[in-house]
């Protein structure tokens, strides 16, 4: 009885032993998969990060974002931090008797500040925009986000374009100017 016993207590060790070996080959086989470039690397602060989006018609733009900054949500945006923090690129389409940077926000947004500014060599408008989200439902302001776009028509004159950035609060807002102006500066156009 102690025979089968001890028959059985071996062979339960030789099973872990062996399960356990499959298991680190399988660790290793995938860290060299991710070693050899299968898994996409991190961004070294020394790499250029390019974010492309799609505007309308055959055109899309490609800027430079700092380190840290990645799609999120379905919206089409970039953010750091999940969210709360976003970017990204608007445009609109020029049409006669109608202002084509009021809708490269929000409807109902309210403007708290238009001012003439000069980036490079871009001259925009720079919007800042307090946008509210409401419950349909009880009409209670569920979220508010304050939007800084700087507005600027396209190479062909066709559309305003708008490279935004958004966050909780106007102060933060202002801390990220410079980020939204790196944007438009090192923006490219992709025919």
């Amino acid at each position: 009885m102690n025979d089968k016993f001890f028959g059985n207590r071996v062979f339960s060790m030789i099973l872990l032993l062996i399960l356990g070996m499959m298991f680190s080959a399988c660790s290793g086989l995938s860290a060299a998969a991710s070693e050899a470039g299968s898994l996409p690397p991190q961004n070294s602060p020394e790499t250029i990060v390019y974010k492309e989006f799609a505007l309308p018609g055959p055109v899309a733009v490609r800027f430079e974002l700092p380190e840290g900054w990645d799609w999120w949500g379905n919206g089409g945006s970039l953010s750091p931090n999940d969210g709360k923090t976003l970017a990204g690129v608007t445009a609109a389409w020029i049409k006669p008797g109608q202002d084509a940077e009021t809708r490269l926000y929000n409807e109902g947004a309210s403007v708290l500040e238009k001012t003439d500014v000069k980036v490079g060599e871009v001259e925009t408008h720079r919007y800042i925009v307090e946008e509210t989200f409401t419950n349909a439902a009880t009409g209670e302001v569920f979220d508010r986000k304050f939007r800084m776009i700087y507005a600027f028509p396209s190479p062909e004159g066709d559309m305003i374009v708008g490279v935004f950035v958004a966050d909780t609060s106007v102060e933060e807002l202002e801390a990220l100017s410079s980020v939204a102006e790196h944007m438009l500066i090192s923006l490219k156009w992709d025919e």
